[in-house]
């Protein structure tokens, strides 16, 4: 997607959070959408490598320079960055995924829910 797209579907997602505001799934993809256009963007995306492994029995991989997550399940989804440390998963709207770190170094990630449940996952052979 080129900025000028990107900033078309702002607009448009935009407008429909205006008349749904209680649509958290819109607020979402107006985050991501805004990130992806900002200058931080451009940074983040080599720290997305770091994050590559395993936590648990889930696992984060990177193909074509986009990251994905591999549930319990085995099933696979692309992440979409909201912030540098911080993803929503597409077909799972209720759910966002945090990178968790500690001294500077990776140790686990957090599946974070609309409700506030959070479920954390330790990153296997961390350093800690």
């Amino acid at each position: 997607m080129d900025n000028d797209q990107a900033l078309e579907a702002i607009s448009a997602f935009r407008k429909a959070h205006d008349q749904n505001p209680e649509h958290y799934y819109l607020a979402n993809f107006i985050q991501h959408l805004e990130f992806i256009t900002s200058p931080e963007y451009e940074s983040s995306k080599s720290v997305f490598d770091s994050y590559v492994g395993n936590y648990f029995d889930l696992k984060f991989h990177m193909e074509d320079g986009r990251l994905y997550y591999t549930d319990h399940r085995g099933l696979i989804f692309q992440l979409l960055p909201l912030a540098e440390d911080s993803f929503m998963v597409p077909g799972i709207y209720n759910l966002q995924i945090k990178i968790v770190h500690e001294n500077s170094f990776v140790t686990g990630l957090k599946r974070v829910y609309q409700n506030g449940y959070e479920e954390l996952f330790l990153r296997s052979n961390c350093r800690p």
